[in-house]
């Protein structure tokens, strides 16, 4: 069978055409497989933030219960920074609303019963769950008091 001057081009076309396609699918593939690297890195790197900041909240506590007086201010004042974290950059985190209680209660034996009220609302409506649910909302009445 002869192949006209118009097969040809055609022929030559198509292959062009499957040439394209099989860059494109490469290229697809090549950015994908860099995307699953990042993604990877960028969740090495947040459960390495999450494991720093737990480590510095298990620490200024447990030297808050080592200490006769009870935590410092300085120690105080660095707890309830770690504990800010640990909601701002997991805010979904089974251990959250740990977290928010041991902010409300904070708060409240300091005497900020506003901020304790706030940090009792979050976990009222965003941790319906909560297995202190009821403590956290005697806590609220009794600081609305």
């Amino acid at each position: 069978m002869l192949i006209t001057e118009w097969n040809f081009h055609y022929l030559k076309k198509e292959e062009n055409k499957m040439k394209q396609i099989a860059l494109f699918f490469s290229i697809l593939v090549f950015l994908f497989s860099c995307g699953n690297e990042k993604t990877d890195s960028v969740d090495e790197n947040k459960s390495e933030l999450k494991k720093e900041i737990i480590e510095s909240i298990s620490m200024l506590e447990k030297k808050g219960t080592e200490n006769t007086n009870g935590i410092t201010e300085t120690d105080r004042e660095e707890l309830i920074k770690s504990l800010k974290n640990f909601y701002t950059n997991f805010p979904n985190d089974e251990k959250t609303p740990h977290c928010l209680d041991k902010l409300q209660m904070i708060y409240s034996s300091t005497g900020d019963y506003q901020k304790s009220i706030e940090y009792s609302e979050i976990i009222i409506k965003k941790f319906p769950n909560y297995v202190n649910r009821a403590l956290i909302i005697e806590n609220q009445a009794a600081n609305y008091d």
